[in-house]
């Protein structure tokens, strides 16, 4: 390998994509996650030797124009980007402008679409190398091929410039890069203290499930739990963090695994640290939900995703809506917040099942959902029965391919065999209206506000909620933060 090779990785500004809650515009604070995954990369990439730089197009909102020129001036020999599917296009944007300016850098992009079409990423002659899975290993590799003994790359080459290597094992890496970001910019919003500095952290990869609408490797890989709050300790300590999203798809999935961990981390007392999980309704109980809370959890986020007991077994979810039900009350009564996504548009979706999610959602104990439309990314199970036209199809031929159309809000893509895309987005919002506008979920917002927190960002699908039901803002919406917005140019 040179002696100390430059590599810059970067990901875009997704948030351009999406416009539900002020006309496309972007709010100065907002809730941005780290991008983790590329943190992990560039510990590893820096522990082989490289030196490595971190440019995040989301959270300082940079068009492609901008980003590749910020990249640019890091002046690299390699370039990592890291793309879903809605965004793929935008990465390979900025791989042309850096082509342009400087033809021989060499230009790299993994991620979950890379991951799962490989081939479509391949196609743009400005991509030099495609990773399909972990990167970290694969981004070394390809630095290793240079310059002496280009092409020769160790990994396993799937189709000429399609990189893939082993899995590689998580007891063996470093920790992820974190002070190569600046933790002022990435807020949250904690459910009582509104936002505050936070870090997204994951102590396993994998989800052993079979959901349809997910792609994602159904090994499940664990990081050793001492590394685990080793890098708790580390954000709070060196990077003010106070806010936590445990982002494991999976963390309620070994009680041995959570007894360590609520042990280890007890024993650093960090008093002011709050921190959030995901979980599936079928692994909440009410021991393990205790075990959190008493270690200074305050929020779980489920995945229900519909009010239809048939549907859940149609898109193998694994959970019934009376497991939904008693996990939503073991939270509540435990006084965490309870989080739950809901898909409006699974395959045979009807009008009549929409009405039960939407029904159902409002039944449960929860003040927060997340209602979105179907969006059959490539890779998954629906994404196959999409393009089948098996009970869900693609609204119009070509969108099958638009991957910049493949957004979760806002203008779907998709129709089943009763409802048109139209009617889906009319019954998405909807369900926002009528969960949002419930007086229990209206007087919990209040209450929030009057306890401090007065982050707009928060508040917005209550507005949303409250301006299509009654035609104005809510009450207390001028008194909430300041309105600032950004635009990637």
């Amino acid at each position: 390998m040179p002696k100390h090779p430059r590599l810059v990785l970067a990901r875009v500004n997704y948030s351009q994509l999406y416009g539900v809650y002020d006309h496309g515009k972007i709010p100065r604070q907002r809730d941005v996650l780290i991008p983790y995954h590329l943190l992990n990369l560039a510990g590893y990439a820096r522990a082989s030797g490289m030196d490595v730089a971190l440019i995040d197009g989301e959270v300082d909102v940079l068009g492609q124009e901008q980003l590749a020129d910020a990249i640019l001036e890091k002046d690299p020999q390699y370039v990592g980007l890291t793309a879903t599917t809605p965004d793929v296009l935008l990465a390979v944007e900025v791989c042309t402008l850096l082509k342009k300016h400087t033809p021989g850098i060499i230009t790299v992009i993994g991620g979950t679409h890379a991951s799962v079409m490989p081939d479509d990423v391949a196609q743009h002659a400005v991509v030099d190398y495609v990773v399909v899975g972990d990167g970290e290993q694969a981004i070394v590799e390809i630095v290793n091929s240079f310059p002496s003994g280009a092409g020769r790359i160790n990994a396993r080459r799937l189709n000429g410039k399609i990189v893939k290597t082993d899995d590689i094992d998580l007891s063996m890496s470093p920790l992820p890069a974190h002070d190569l970001l600046d933790y002022g910019k990435y807020l949250f919003s904690d459910p009582t203290r509104g936002q505050i500095r936070t870090a997204s952290v994951m102590s396993s990869r994998g989800c052993p499930f079979e959901c349809s609408f997910c792609a994602h490797s159904r090994k499940v890989r664990f990081r050793p739990i001492a590394e685990f709050i080793r890098e708790i300790a580390g954000l709070y300590d060196q990077q003010g963090v106070r806010y936590f999203y445990v982002y494991d798809d999976t963390f309620l999935l070994r009680d041995d695994r959570l007894l360590e961990f609520a042990r280890e981390l007890k024993g650093l007392d960090l008093v002011d640290a709050r921190f959030q999980c995901l979980a599936r309704a079928n692994q909440v109980t009410r021991d393990r939900i205790e075990l959190l809370r008493d270690v200074g959890f305050v929020r779980v986020s489920i995945g229900v995703e519909s009010g239809s007991d048939e549907l859940l077994k149609r898109v193998s979810k694994g959970v019934t809506k009376e497991e939904c039900l008693r996990a939503c009350r073991v939270i509540s009564e435990a006084g965490l917040e309870t989080r739950a996504s809901f898909i409006i548009g699974h395959p045979w979706e009807t009008q009549a099942t929409a009405e039960e999610t939407i029904a159902f959602a409002q039944e449960l104990e929860i003040m927060h959902a997340n209602f979105t439309v179907m969006t059959p990314y490539p890779g998954t199970r629906v994404y196959a029965q999409a393009c089948r036209g098996e009970g869900i199809r693609f609204s119009q031929p070509e969108l099958a391919t638009d991957w910049n159309a493949f957004r979760r809000w806002g203008q779907p893509i998709i129709r089943t065999d009763e409802l048109t895309s139209e009617d889906l987005e009319r019954l998405r919002e909807t369900a926002i209206t009528e969960f949002y506008t419930q007086p229990k979920v209206t007087d919990y917002y209040r209450r929030l506000f009057e306890s401090g927190n007065r982050s707009r960002f928060i508040h917005r699908p209550v507005n949303f909620a409250w301006r299509r039901k009654y035609g104005d803002d809510l009450p207390y919406w001028d008194q909430l933060g300041d309105e600032k917005f950004l635009e990637p140019y």
